[in-house]
Formats: C-alpha cells, sequence, structure tokens
C-alpha cells in the first residue's frame, strides 16, 4: 500500500518544497509548464509508447496547448499570467491523471507523481498569487 501512496506523497512533498516560500516567477512557472509536455514526449520514445499515431497526436496536441498557455503567460498581464498558469498546472494535472488511467506514455508512479506536483502547484498559483 505505501508503494502506491508514496508517488503521489512525493508529489505533494514536491509541491510543498516548490511553492512553500511563495510563488515562483511567472517566467519559472511558464518554463516548467512548457517542459511536461516535452518530458512525455522524452518518456514516449524511450519507452517506445509513441508508434500509435492516435498517440503520438494526443502527445503532439499536448505540447501545443500546454506550450500555448506557457507561452501565453508570459505575453500577458501578470495576473491574467496567474489564470492561465494555473490553469495549465491543473490540466497538466488531469492529463496525469488520464495518463496513468489508461497506461499511456509514462510509467504509473510518475503520472501519480506528476499529478500530485500539477494539482497542488496549480492550487498554489492560484491561492498565494
Amino acid at each position: 500500500m505505501l508503494t502506491k501512496a508514496l508517488p503521489p506523497l512525493l508529489g505533494v512533498a514536491s509541491a510543498l518544497l516548490t511553492f512553500g516560500d511563495g510563488v515562483p516567477s511567472v517566467t519559472i512557472l511558464a518554463a516548467i509548464l512548457a517542459s511536461m509536455p516535452v518530458i512525455y514526449l522524452v518518456f514516449g520514445v524511450a519507452r517506445r509508447r509513441l508508434g500509435d499515431p492516435r498517440v503520438l497526436a494526443l502527445q503532439l496536441v499536448g505540447l501545443v496547448v500546454f506550450g500555448g498557455l506557457a507561452l501565453a503567460s508570459v505575453l500577458v498581464a501578470p495576473d491574467v499570467a496567474r489564470y492561465l498558469l494555473a490553469a495549465g498546472w491543473l490540466g497538466h494535472g488531469v492529463w496525469d491523471l488520464h495518463h496513468h488511467r489508461a497506461d499511456l506514455v509514462v510509467p504509473g508512479a510518475y503520472a501519480h507523481w506528476c499529478a500530485a506536483v500539477d494539482i497542488c502547484g496549480g492550487a498554489a498559483i492560484l491561492a498565494l498569487a
């Protein structure tokens, strides 16, 4: 039981370390958001999970959506950027949970860890910024 609970617990701990002393800058949060789908593509290549064109297409949609939110957040006013970043982080948390349930691209433990980081991070962006 602890092995299943460990990745989300580590994810919450990672979020606490990241947001424990406040919200990082828009640029840092946007860079992290933009890197999330890239990491999924790297996992997909390394694990040979992108052979199905539908899976690859889904990952490329994620790259455009999350990358687009990250880019938009550095181009708008900080108060608007906060909502774009929170939507991106929270949305990526849902993305992680979908990937875990569907057993797509990334290992399940990574998806659980990432979901916890993203959801806690998105909530922190809204609450603390």
